[in-house]
């Protein structure tokens, strides 16, 4: 891991890595950051084959999930405030902020529930997979991402984009919305949870998920 290794050398001139060993480095991530003086850089004996930036991409993925939930429970808030109000004070219930709170709740489980496997949070019965261990345990952590990828693609992704196509044209009764676009959240969460997929079984085959 070579991450940020001259990060800030702004009065670095020249540099020759040529004779370094990086048959096995995964992570150059910021490696030279803030050298803005330097003019002679020898990296020709560099193999990156190995190399594996996705960490970038993962946090870049969890920022933008956790704070449109919290941008969701906000409204989801400021909604529920305003139908407890007209409601109960005014007896005079708003039905366009009851069908907002039910869609935006909706969107807002999805979306944690794509952030929580991301980070592989989610609830799991683990009596059985807790006592494997070594090489077993990391082949069963993988066949679990698996089965979670295929259940995404099939039901999330496939079944969600049919369901989208056959209420595009139905329109919900108080928000004047079509139902296809409110049921996008579906394949969208599907296709972030084959993302963070991919990306657990990578981490896993390193072995820096276990």
């Amino acid at each position: 891991d070579m991450t940020a290794m001259f990060f800030g050398c702004s009065k670095l001139v020249s540099l020759d890595l040529s004779s370094f060993n990086t048959m096995n480095l995964t992570n150059m991530s910021e490696m030279f950051k803030g050298c803005s003086s330097i003019v002679s850089l020898d990296l020709s004996g560099f193999n990156t084959l190995k190399v594996n930036n996705m960490e970038k991409l993962r946090n870049a993925i969890n920022t933008i999930l956790g704070w449109a939930c919290v941008f969701i429970f906000a409204v989801m808030v400021v909604v529920g405030t305003y139908q407890i109000v007209v409601r109960y004070f005014f007896n005079n219930p708003s039905t366009v902020s009851e069908e907002l709170l039910t869609y935006s709740f909706t969107w807002m489980a999805l979306l944690s529930t794509a952030l929580v496997f991301g980070k592989r949070d989610h609830m799991r019965m683990g009596f059985l997979a807790d006592k494997v261990t070594g090489q077993k345990k990391k082949v069963l952590e993988i066949v679990i991402e698996l089965l979670i990828i295929a259940f995404a693609l099939v039901v999330m992704v496939y079944g969600g984009i049919s369901i989208m196509k056959l209420t595009m044209t139905q329109i919900t009764a108080s928000l004047g919305v079509s139902m296809g676009l409110i049921y996008t959240i579906i394949p969208l969460s599907g296709i972030l949870i084959v993302v963070y997929g991919i990306m657990n079984i990578i981490d896993l085959a390193k072995g820096k998920g276990e």
